[in-house]
């Protein structure tokens, strides 16, 4: 009997010491950099900018060839080196700061155009290939401190998700304001269009 005492006292404070040597000290960390509030905020600024800055691809096309212009690619350096508009520079859109930015377009005033693989189809390689059917767009009423988000329903077709949008509204944040979208859906093989990358000949 007394050395299964023994035996269990052992075996429980072990217990206690492996108990309290394996837990995890609780400390307070603070909130994230994150401001989804703010966000709303923005987008809803964003909205008649943007409004009067879609362009179709014949006027893009135009805008293109004229001095102080830039097309910019912000989508993965993969997808940008398989395929993209001829003379478009990249910049991944996870690596947009204000310092990578000012590095790649020093000039804020420069104008900027910019576009994703939803603005093409007609090549399953090349392009997007779209997202589940959605039957509601969202509208975004806000005041702060709180945003009123309200829906209403728009074509199944169309992305709420499409990269134009973030890289639209992220560029405005950082200062850049004269840019221009594509609103454009361009088939792969339009004669107009010059691409170039490891798949620009496969189209």
């Amino acid at each position: 009997m007394t050395k299964y005492l023994t035996t269990l006292i052992v075996v429980f404070n072990c217990f206690v010491v492996f108990s309290q040597g394996s837990g995890k000290r609780l400390a307070d960390y603070p909130e994230a950099n994150v401001d989804y509030a703010g966000f709303l905020y923005l987008a809803e600024e964003v909205d008649s900018h943007r409004t009067e800055r879609l362009v179709d691809y014949n006027k893009w096309l135009e805008m293109s060839e004229e001095e102080n212009t830039i097309i910019l690619d912000t989508r993965s350096k993969d997808a940008y080196d398989k395929f993209h508009i001829k003379g478009a520079v990249h910049i991944d859109f996870s690596d947009f700061t204000e310092f990578k930015l000012n590095e790649l377009i020093p000039n804020k005033e420069k104008r900027i155009l910019i576009y994703c693989a939803n603005n093409f189809y007609g090549d399953s390689q090349l392009v997007a290939k779209g997202g589940p059917a959605n039957s509601k767009g969202i509208v975004l009423t806000v005041r702060p401190p709180n945003p009123i988000i309200q829906y209403l329903k728009v074509e199944k077709s169309k992305s709420p998700v499409a990269l134009n949008i973030p890289t639209y509204i992220n560029l405005y944040y950082y200062g850049y304001k004269n840019v221009y979208e594509l609103s454009s859906s361009v088939n792969i093989k339009d004669n107009n269009l010059e691409v170039a990358g490891s798949l620009a000949g496969s189209r």
